[in-house]
């Protein structure tokens, strides 16, 4: 089945090219851009040009004989594989097909253009057959000469993809060399931050270190202090006895000479 008119409407105004439809009208693979940009509260607004992308989405995947890509890869990748892959191929209707799906809905033929187009197409095609079974060389050299042009357009085309795409790839190179730079230097500060708390804590331990030894030291001084006082007492108290006992002999000492004097008289 190549067309599904199960979302189709008759046009009431055949002249209209932008009208108010309905969001995403079928399958998101076949769909033109232009249908999925809904606003909230609006109905999209896309005109017959959707038809004219969605027929170059079914030729292309005729042409290269697969189906589209799915929408998530053409979200993040687009078309790219499959229009490379179609102008690699020598078709007649490749020119045709990468006009129908360009991104502005007013780059796009309209259905009259694609249809005398491709009749046009159709035609150099049957004549060339023609000339090469009856041997007529001017019409198969014509029509060379047209795929010849045709295929040096698309070769340019391909020339600045690749220019564009070396491009893009230098400066993610050139972002990426940044990036390893900036976290060359976040490492080396982080190297410099760890030194310094590494040298933190061991001044710390050294200071917890020498508070514990003057902790002890101190101990030792009280211990001696204690034992000074001690022997200061000590000192006092026999200092206390000899002054007694030289008071109390001095004592003796003068009742005897008392009792002389006494005995004298």
């Amino acid at each position: 089945k190549v067309v599904d008119l199960g979302v189709a409407r008759v046009l009431e105004d055949s002249s209209a090219d932008v009208l108010m439809m309905t969001s995403a009208p079928g399958a998101l693979s076949y769909m033109a851009p232009e249908t999925q940009e809904e606003q909230p509260g609006h109905k999209a607004r896309y005109g017959k040009s959707a038809d004219v992308f969605s027929t170059g989405i079914t030729a292309m995947a005729m042409v290269n004989k697969r189906e589209p890509p799915g929408i998530a890869v053409v979200i993040r990748h687009g078309r790219t594989q499959d229009v490379a892959e179609l102008r690699g191929k020598d078709h007649p209707v490749s020119g045709a097909i990468l006009d129908c799906i360009k991104e502005n809905p007013d780059d796009r033929p309209t259905a009259g253009q694609l249809r005398t187009r491709l009749q046009s197409i159709q035609e150099e095609y049957s004549e060339s057959l023609e000339s090469e079974s009856s041997g007529r060389g001017p019409a198969v050299a014509a029509v060379s000469n047209s795929t010849a042009t045709r295929q040096q357009e698309e070769i340019a085309v391909l020339q600045a993809e690749v220019d564009q795409l070396t491009a893009d790839r230098d400066r993610c190179q050139e972002e990426r060399d940044g990036i390893a730079q900036d976290l060359d230097r976040m490492t080396t500060y982080g190297i410099s931050i760890r030194a310094e708390r590494d040298q933190k804590a061991a001044d710390r331990d050294r200071m917890a270190a020498e508070r514990d030894q003057s902790t002890r030291d101190l101990g030792v001084t009280q211990a001696e202090r204690d034992q000074m006082a001690l022997d200061l007492e000590s000192i006092t108290l026999e200092r206390d006895r000899l002054a007694a006992e030289r008071r109390q002999q001095q004592q003796l000492t003068s009742t005897a000479a008392t009792r002389e004097l006494r005995c004298l008289r």
